[in-house]
């Protein structure tokens, strides 16, 4: 049937819509398009390519005059013409350049003139509706005024038009340029006529817009806890206070070049005063803190007591060291431990007697030394010192020689024989108390 149609013959109601087209021999086929593409050696794609010439373009492409002496919507009887200084142009009588997204090179913007009422009559014309909304305006006697909209105003959350100098901004900047706003017409005519897709769209994406505003919520719940904690604990105690309860976070916070934790590991404070354990017993409402502090002043003691030790007042107890001679399980097993290391050879020893031969010798050449000079020296004071030096040299020998007698070990030898100590006669005493009687030594 396609093809009969496409031919334009005549198809027979009973014919069946599902048939072949190509059945039965079918050689006669209807052609919906052609064309023909051929290349030579004159008329490839580069010799094309280099026949394209650039020219400029005319100013007046993408720009086209916009009448704006009559936009409507209570504004009316506007007033503009704009001169371009550069260029030496004055453009027609209220009008100006309604541009597009793509311009020439050469293309000159046509503003409003500076001279231009269009922004005093527009900005009333659209707080119309802000006025009367929000501020409680008078509303009007006969049908509703419809203002023109304030584009942007939902993405920027403005509630007004403001075209005072120092509020500026792109949405004021938008609605206060009739050229802008007819562009800001365009899109808000697209919207409105896919708007159906759009609201489709924006129902498929709801579900992530639902789980970031439960993970919103849950962020300004925290901070909010997080507030009145602070409110509650941090902020109303004293310094010193606050100072233990953030210890935690002292390692992460810089006090200027460094941090915390290093100020206060440099200071006279130990880390026991921002421990948890000290931290606990010197709480107001710990059990420490009521038996020894008084009641309604507990905070500002023990913050007291925290300056005091920061200035040096007081001072921690030091940490408990065991005395060395205290015995401990590490000691005595080492001392039941078998010696196994072998004894060291002793040192070796010079002879006694050597000894007192060589410093007898130096005696004798001493006592020389001074007879010589006491011969050539005739002199009562050589011969005094020369005599006092020769007694000294002689009574410290003789001391010397005292010494090495009294430090000679005595040669071993065998233990003469004598009574066998009661210690030993008693582990061999007779079991019968008669005959340990007889073996007792008399009493004296």
């Amino acid at each position: 049937m396609g093809r009969k149609a496409g031919l334009g013959i005549a198809i027979a109601e009973n014919e069946p819509g599902t048939a072949s087209s190509w059945a039965d021999g079918q050689q006669e086929f209807p052609i919906y398009y052609e064309w023909y593409f051929s290349t030579s050696e004159a008329g490839d794609f580069e010799t094309l390519v280099r026949r394209l010439v650039p020219r400029d373009m005319d100013s007046r492409v993408g720009i086209r005059n916009l009448d704006v002496q009559q936009p409507g919507f209570g504004v009316n009887d506007v007033h503009t013409q704009f001169t371009d200084v550069e260029k030496g142009i004055t453009h027609p009588l209220d009008v100006v350049g309604l541009e597009g997204a793509l311009k020439a090179p050469t293309t000159r913007s046509i503003p409003l003139s500076a001279d231009s009422d269009f922004e005093e009559k527009v900005e009333p014309i659209i707080n119309l509706q802000f006025e009367l909304s929000e501020e409680g305006g008078a509303a009007p006697a006969d049908d509703p005024t419809i203002a023109p909209p304030l584009y942007g105003q939902w993405h920027a959350m403005a509630k007004r038009l403001s075209i005072a100098a120092p509020d500026a901004s792109w949405v004021n900047d938008l609605n206060k340029d009739p050229r802008w706003r007819t562009v800001g017409g365009m899109g808000t005519a697209v919207v409105q006529k896919n708007q159906e897709g759009f609201v489709r769209k924006a129902w498929q994406q709801i579900g992530d817009v639902l789980e970031l505003n439960r993970k919103i919520q849950y962020t300004q719940l925290a901070m909010w806890v997080t507030q009145m904690v602070y409110d509650k604990h941090i902020k109303a105690n004293v310094p010193e206070r606050i100072f233990q309860l953030t210890a935690p976070v002292h390692a992460k916070v810089k006090g200027s070049p460094f941090t915390i934790k290093y100020y206060t590991k440099n200071s006279r404070l130990t880390p026991a005063v921002t421990s948890g354990g000290f931290r606990k017993i010197t709480r107001p409402n710990s059990l420490m803190a009521k038996r020894l502090m008084p009641e309604g002043d507990r905070g500002n003691l023990v913050a007291q007591l925290i300056q005091q030790w920061n200035e040096g007042k007081i001072t921690a107890a030091p940490p408990l060291v065991l005395p060395k001679e205290t015995p401990t399980l590490g000691t005595v097993s080492e001392g039941l431990k078998p010696d196994t290391t072998p004894p060291l050879p002793p040192p070796p020893q010079v002879e006694p007697s050597f000894l007192a031969k060589i410093l007898l010798m130096l005696l004798i050449a001493l006592l020389l030394l001074l007879m010589w000079l006491m011969w050539v020296y005739e002199t009562t004071w050589v011969s005094i010192l020369c005599v006092a030096i020769g007694a000294l040299a002689i009574w410290f020998y003789y001391v010397f020689w005292k010494s090495v007698e009294a430090t000679v070990p005595v040669p071993p030898g065998p233990v003469p024989p004598g009574p066998v100590p009661p210690a030993i006669q008693l582990q061999n005493r007779p079991r019968n108390w008669k005959k340990l009687r007889k073996t007792l030594p008399p009493k004296t």
